[in-house]
């Protein structure tokens, strides 16, 4: 079936009316936003919804507008819900909502909220010391976040209690245990658990003084 030029100019207007706000509005966000590129069968039929409710919601709120100015709205409109879609994805809004709501940690990634630096943290954990199972216990004094979301984890103050009961402890603080979580299981975090068994073990080394 053949689609003459004259064809194209006809239908032209329902094209802006239907297709063209919600178009703009994806676009404006994919281009400011740097977000993942969809095909372009998806952004058609989301810019068919979006442009539909523009259209809608023009004609409910103002309908002694004409159909030439409730396009052009329309148009004005998307664009600049497509610039405030941007702002607000800058401004960390979705994941302040969420932490609002208790969903989602405020930080920019969760083991800011794990390992705490002003109270502090003391873990245990289960994993394998000399390719033997075991049981590690100590203080967190560094942490590092990776980038394929696993943690780095430099402890001190550690204890290694193996499946039969033997242990290797080490009280030395500069002497420290590096951890991955990948390599890890069962991760326990107490906040300020070791500053609690500082200020003990500092008083006993006073009262033994």
């Amino acid at each position: 079936m053949s689609f003459s030029f004259e064809d194209l100019f006809k239908a032209l207007p329902n094209l802006i009316k239907l297709f063209v706000p919600g178009f703009i509005l994806i676009g404006t966000y994919r281009t400011f936003s740097q977000s993942k590129t969809e095909s372009f069968e998806s952004a058609a039929i989301w810019s068919l919804i979006i442009s539909f409710v523009f259209q809608l919601v023009l004609a409910l709120a103002l309908p002694q507008m004409t159909e030439d100015a409730r396009n052009f709205a329309a148009i004005i409109w998307a664009l600049i819900a497509g610039i405030l879609l941007v702002i607000l994805k800058n401004l960390n809004f979705r994941r302040k909502v969420f932490k609002l709501i208790g969903n989602v940690t405020g930080s920019t990634n969760i083991w800011q909220d794990i390992f705490n630096k002003k109270r502090g943290a003391a873990i245990t954990c289960y994993t394998e010391y000399d390719h033997e199972n075991c049981t590690i216990e100590g203080e967190v004094v560094y942490y590092e976040a990776c980038g394929d979301g696993e943690c780095n984890i430099a402890l001190s103050n550690y204890t290694i209690t193996f499946s039969d009961n033997t242990k290797i402890e080490d009280n030395d603080e500069s002497h420290m245990l590096h951890l991955n979580t990948k390599n890890i299981c069962g991760l326990v975090v107490r906040l300020g658990e070791e500053k609690k068994r500082r200020k003990l073990r500092d008083f006993f080394s006073r009262s033994k003084g």
